[in-house]
């Protein structure tokens, strides 16, 4: 009886503590092609986004590619603005950035944001090697470029992080694509997938999955912006509840900005949800979370890279030529989970927002 009551407290001891440990908030370095004159609008709308979930989220360093002030393109300046939103939100007293742990925006200012090529480098490198137990996401919005020179100054940090990119490998069949042509974010991608060094990196390569953010839209008769659906109405929700981020996001979208995207596009966003999920598995891409699910296709020369799942399509990741007919089932297929899951993380969001913004107290 006595070794059964210990062994019971022992038990209630290892739940208890077990229930109470925080969740790991999760190391994140962010390379964005963010523009101010030109280039895809949902960047912008990315990086307001994960300024949400900045009290989830580690945010190491933030590095807009474009390193340059002004509007042509003004990488530094569009994120700066970004910032500046996230300032401003911060600063009202009627929020709760304060009391739910958001970092300071000084912080973001000072420290996470990059305003050059080799202090970009740098950060990525010297994060990588810092004795931390968590690894290194770097979520990549845009080309590989930057983070292709980090790996070929510093080769060993591959063994640290885990990169999560969109659109680097092959232009989908409606964008022109024949199985040879890189994607829109191509740049350096081949040049880290072609190193043996690298064979082993932990990545998902999401490539055409992210289109799930785009579906559901209405469109008017004569063409044109989107005017209903699903990611116009989160938009509008967004501008209306979310503060200075909030009007920013449909800012990004305006019509002196963009003819085509008037709704909430966050392309780049499935890097994030990803990690924000609340039931996802980090270590396992091929669960399935709000990101959409993902396949090994070269399990035993590449046994932790990922990318798109094709379904039942007879689409074949390692010899695309000769299956590219089969290529738009194939992304179809990608994006299927995401969008049946959208709903849902469309609602925690706009639940948190009503607690950021002080539609009800903080948690």
């Amino acid at each position: 009886m006595r070794t059964l009551l210990l062994s019971f407290i022992l038990t209630m001891i290892i739940a208890g503590t077990s229930c109470n440990r925080k969740p790991v908030k999760h190391r994140v370095i962010i390379t964005t092609d963010i523009q101010v004159c030109c280039g895809d609008p949902d960047d912008i709308q990315s990086l307001c986004h994960v300024l949400w979930y900045a009290d989830q989220l580690d945010i190491k360093a933030i590095i807009p590619e474009k390193f340059g002030r002004g509007e042509q393109p003004g990488g530094i300046t569009a994120a700066e603005r970004v910032l500046e939103n996230y300032r401003l939100d911060y600063n009202d007293p009627a929020n709760n950035f304060r009391e739910m742990g958001f970092p300071e925006p000084e912080y973001f200012f000072n420290e996470a944001l990059q305003t050059n090529r080799d202090s970009a480098i740098n950060a990525i490198i010297r994060e990588a090697n810092a004795k931390d137990k968590r690894p290194l996401y770097i979520l990549v919005w845009g080309n590989m470029n930057i983070l292709k020179d980090a790996l070929l100054k510093a080769p060993e940090i591959s063994e640290n992080i885990r990169v999560l990119t969109i659109g680097t490998n092959l232009r989908a069949p409606s964008d022109g694509g024949d199985g040879t042509l890189p994607n829109w974010n191509g740049p350096g991608r081949n040049r880290i997938f072609g190193d043996p060094r690298f064979d082993e990196m932990w990545w998902i390569e999401n490539d055409w999955g992210y289109n799930g953010m785009f579906k559901e839209l209405t469109l008017p008769e004569d063409g044109g912006r989107p005017n209903g659906g699903r990611p116009y109405e989160i938009m509008t929700e967004l501008s209306e509840k979310a503060g200075n981020l909030g009007q920013h996001i449909e800012e990004a979208v305006s019509p002196d900005r963009v003819k085509w995207a008037y709704y909430f596009r966050v392309g780049d966003t499935p890097t994030v949800l990803y990690l924000i999920d609340p039931e996802n598995d980090p270590d396992n891409p091929a669960r399935g979370s709000w990101a959409g699910i993902f396949e090994q296709p070269f399990p035993d020369s590449r046994p932790n890279y990922w990318t798109n799942v094709t379904g039942s399509s007879e689409y074949k990741h390692d010899d695309p030529i000769n299956t590219w007919r089969h290529a738009g089932k194939a992304i179809e297929a990608s994006y299927q989970h995401l969008l049946d899951e959208r709903e849902e993380m469309y609602r925690e969001l706009l639940q948190k927002v009503d607690r950021l913004y002080g539609k009800q107290g903080p948690e």
